[in-house]
Protein backbone atom coordinates (compact mmCIF):
# COMPACT_ATOMS: atom_id res chain seq x y z
CA UNK A 1 0.00 0.00 0.00
CA UNK A 2 1.36 3.60 -0.81
CA UNK A 3 0.00 6.02 0.91
CA UNK A 4 -0.48 9.57 -1.12
CA UNK A 5 -1.64 12.89 -0.79
CA UNK A 6 -3.30 15.30 -3.28
CA UNK A 7 -0.95 18.28 -1.96
CA UNK A 8 2.95 16.71 -1.34
CA UNK A 9 4.81 17.61 -4.32
CA UNK A 10 6.54 14.16 -4.05
CA UNK A 11 3.56 12.07 -3.92
CA UNK A 12 3.37 12.32 -8.28
CA UNK A 13 6.82 10.11 -7.80
CA UNK A 14 5.29 7.58 -5.43
CA UNK A 15 2.71 7.13 -7.97
CA UNK A 16 5.14 6.51 -10.72
CA UNK A 17 7.13 3.84 -8.26
CA UNK A 18 3.92 2.21 -8.14
CA UNK A 19 3.54 1.74 -11.69
CA UNK A 20 7.21 0.18 -12.06
CA UNK A 21 6.35 -2.12 -9.29
CA UNK A 22 3.43 -3.43 -10.84
CA UNK A 23 5.33 -3.52 -14.21
CA UNK A 24 8.24 -5.19 -13.13
CA UNK A 25 6.45 -7.38 -9.88
CA UNK A 26 3.24 -8.52 -11.31
CA UNK A 27 2.95 -10.81 -8.40
CA UNK A 28 3.41 -7.81 -6.03
CA UNK A 29 -0.29 -6.17 -4.98
CA UNK A 30 -0.02 -2.22 -5.29
CA UNK A 31 -2.64 -0.01 -3.43
CA UNK A 32 -2.72 3.62 -3.56
CA UNK A 33 -3.93 5.37 -0.95
CA UNK A 34 -4.66 9.04 -0.59
CA UNK A 35 -5.23 10.40 3.00
CA UNK A 36 -7.10 13.58 1.27
CA UNK A 37 -9.82 11.15 0.85
CA UNK A 38 -10.34 8.46 3.86
CA UNK A 39 -8.20 8.94 7.17
CA UNK A 40 -4.98 5.92 7.06
CA UNK A 41 -4.16 3.70 10.08
CA UNK A 42 -2.38 5.32 12.82
CA UNK A 43 1.96 4.06 11.62
CA UNK A 44 0.75 6.71 8.75
CA UNK A 45 2.15 9.76 9.54
CA UNK A 46 4.05 10.88 6.14
CA UNK A 47 3.25 10.99 2.81
CA UNK A 48 4.32 9.06 0.78
CA UNK A 49 4.18 6.24 2.71
CA UNK A 50 5.00 2.61 1.52
CA UNK A 51 3.63 0.00 3.65
CA UNK A 52 4.03 -4.01 3.15
CA UNK A 53 1.80 -6.03 5.09
CA UNK A 54 1.46 -4.64 8.43
CA UNK A 55 5.24 -2.76 8.27
CA UNK A 56 6.13 0.69 6.73
CA UNK A 57 8.62 -0.20 4.12
CA UNK A 58 9.79 3.33 3.07
CA UNK A 59 8.84 6.60 4.01
CA UNK A 60 9.39 9.24 1.43
CA UNK A 61 10.14 7.70 -2.12
CA UNK A 62 13.02 4.34 -1.94
CA UNK A 63 15.79 4.46 -4.56
CA UNK A 64 15.60 1.82 -7.91
CA UNK A 65 17.99 0.01 -5.55
CA UNK A 66 15.86 0.00 -2.48
CA UNK A 67 13.11 -1.03 -4.67
CA UNK A 68 14.69 -4.36 -6.32
CA UNK A 69 15.92 -5.26 -2.71
CA UNK A 70 12.83 -5.18 -1.45
CA UNK A 71 11.09 -7.56 -3.93
CA UNK A 72 13.92 -9.34 -5.04
CA UNK A 73 12.25 -12.90 -4.52
CA UNK A 74 8.98 -11.37 -6.14
CA UNK A 75 9.89 -13.30 -9.59
CA UNK A 76 11.01 -9.58 -11.59
CA UNK A 77 9.85 -9.25 -15.19
CA UNK A 78 13.31 -7.65 -16.88
CA UNK A 79 12.64 -4.28 -18.19
CA UNK A 80 12.92 -4.88 -21.60
CA UNK A 81 10.30 -7.75 -21.53
CA UNK A 82 8.01 -8.80 -23.86
CA UNK A 83 5.24 -11.52 -24.42
CA UNK A 84 6.74 -14.79 -26.04
CA UNK A 85 4.90 -17.78 -26.98
CA UNK A 86 7.45 -20.54 -26.56
CA UNK A 87 6.98 -22.85 -29.88
CA UNK A 88 5.09 -25.93 -29.34
CA UNK A 89 7.24 -28.90 -28.68
CA UNK A 90 6.85 -31.53 -31.92
CA UNK A 91 5.37 -34.53 -31.09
Amino acid sequence: MVYVSDHRPTCPDALAVANTVRERYPSVEVEIFNVDRKKPRAEVFAVPTYMLGDRIAFLGNPTDEQTEDLFRDSEPVPRNARTVTPPTPMA
